[in-house]
């Protein structure tokens, strides 16, 4: 394939291809991850539903442990972290 074509387009041309291709790319990862977890066998969505709990735990257990509201904002009891955190937790105040 020759490139020539390419190079005499103005930059938001090129931008914009790019940008579709990537947006392509992103979606038709996601449907082919859905569908192939949907299509497998017993096996193989057992192992994904526990991998996925497994990660969710772990998710959960920085956030508890890592990033608490003082240790992100100092004193402050305000902001996303600090919401996270009582998403978390639940209200403890």
């Amino acid at each position: 394939m020759d490139n020539s074509q390419f190079d005499n387009e103005e930059p938001e041309k090129k931008e914009g291809k790019f940008s579709r291709l990537f947006l392509g790319m992103i979606v038709g990862g996601a449907v082919g991850s859905v569908l192939g977890a949907t299509l497998s066998d017993e096996k193989n969505r057992k192992f994904i539903k526990e991998k996925s709990v497994e990660v969710y735990e772990k998710g959960k257990e920085f956030v508890e442990e890592k990033m608490t509201p003082e240790f992100i904002t100092g004193k402050k009891k305000s902001g996303f972290w600090y919401s996270l955190n009582r998403i978390f937790h639940g209200n403890k105040e």
